[in-house]
């Protein structure tokens, strides 16, 4: 049985950068705004390192680069192997995320398209200090 990771709160501020590279404990106008959970379930069935089982962002804080932030911080605490599913029809998300990958300057990610479901498989490389 897949070990399940915590459950990643995000509350970060608009317009100041944290410290950390991390999620961090800051307050978007007083208030969470969203969270991550992020487990190893492999979504295409070929393994993977970490996977993003869930990502949200209050509506309110939506646009805001909130998101971008929070996935951005997320994905580089964390070097190995990604997936993420999104839904075929979600468009937002499937324009959202390659951007994200591509900020995080990960390899090109591999589209897998199965059952209604697009999945993105790529590598974060671990920062070189």
């Amino acid at each position: 049985m897949a070990r399940l990771m915590p459950i990643i709160p995000i509350s970060m501020p608009i317009g100041r950068k944290a410290k950390t590279a991390g999620p961090t404990s800051s307050r978007w106008r007083g208030q969470p705004c969203g969270f991550a959970l992020v487990n190893r379930w492999s979504a295409s069935g070929l393994g993977t390192d970490f996977s993003i089982a869930e990502f949200y962002i209050a509506p309110a804080a939506r646009r805001s680069g909130v998101g971008r932030e929070a996935a951005s911080r997320l994905l580089s605490a964390r070097p190995g192997l990604w997936e993420l599913g999104v839904l075929a029809g979600n468009e937002p998300a499937l324009a959202f995320w390659p951007s994200v990958i591509a900020q995080v300057g990960a390899d090109a990610p591999e589209r897998i398209v199965a059952d209604g479901e697009v999945i993105y498989r790529f590598r974060i490389l671990p920062a070189i200090v």
